[in-house]
């Protein structure tokens, strides 16, 4: 019996998902008292900045393989260290961007096994954030924001340049917008693949014991106010 126990529990670690769900713009609560009302275009123009704060949230996940195949899991990892811009003109964003600091990464899950050398092994080697501490996408292509409405969701597609790992690569990201008035909240509507190999990032494995997926993804939900006139 007690051989039977030890087998299920240790089955149990390897193959449970305790993982957070992705990050997703209802994530962040709508402004009290708004309401759904047809925005004018021009009271989106203007710059808008990320604000800090618990609301703003980056991260990243990878599947993991344990003991040669037995067991998975999804490693995820986030951060509130992010910032950037975009600038709206006319009901239409023309600049934007951001920068994500993956140094400051803390892994959430909880696998059933220690997490703390995830963080170390991420600095010192994969994403090595000692040469590479930001992740940046800077956007190269018109977002079309003049139909979205006060207290509403609008989809996009957001077109851009990712710089990871010291590598730039096209990307595009399909994302929510909610305006709320004061707020203006971005959101990604599903993880972003990455192959870690496009940025010159090698797969960490220890043979017999664990081995990274050969993709992972990013997600990220922010919130963005309006600059104050210069």
């Amino acid at each position: 019996v007690v051989v039977v126990v030890a087998v299920g529990a240790g089955a149990f670690v390897l193959t449970r998902s305790d993982s957070p769900p992705p990050l997703a713009i209802d994530d962040v609560a709508g402004a009290e008292g708004t309401t759904a009302s047809a925005a004018d275009p021009a009271d989106l123009d203007g710059t808008w900045r990320v604000v800090a704060g618990d609301d703003t949230v980056a991260g990243l996940r990878i599947d993991e393989e344990r003991a040669a195949g037995l067991g998975a899991h999804t490693a995820v990892g986030r951060t509130g260290e992010v910032t950037g811009s975009l600038v709206v003109d006319d009901g239409r964003v023309t600049d934007g961007s951001f920068a994500v600091d993956l140094s400051t990464i803390e892994f959430t899950d909880d696998p059933g096994l220690p997490v703390a050398n995830r963080s170390e092994y991420l600095r010192t080697k994969a994403l090595e954030t000692d040469e590479f501490p930001d992740a940046r996408f800077e956007v190269t292509a018109p977002i079309d924001l003049t139909e979205i409405a006060t207290g509403t969701v609008r989809a996009a597609q957001v077109r851009g340049v990712l710089e990871l790992h010291g590598v730039e690569r096209p990307a595009t990201i399909a994302v929510d917008v909610r305006f709320d008035g004061a707020d203006v909240v971005l959101g990604t509507s599903e993880p972003v693949t990455v192959r870690l190999a496009d940025h010159g990032i090698e797969a960490p494995e220890i043979p017999g014991v664990a081995k990274v997926a050969a993709e992972g993804s990013f997600e990220f939900v922010v919130v963005l106010q309006r600059a104050a006139a210069s």
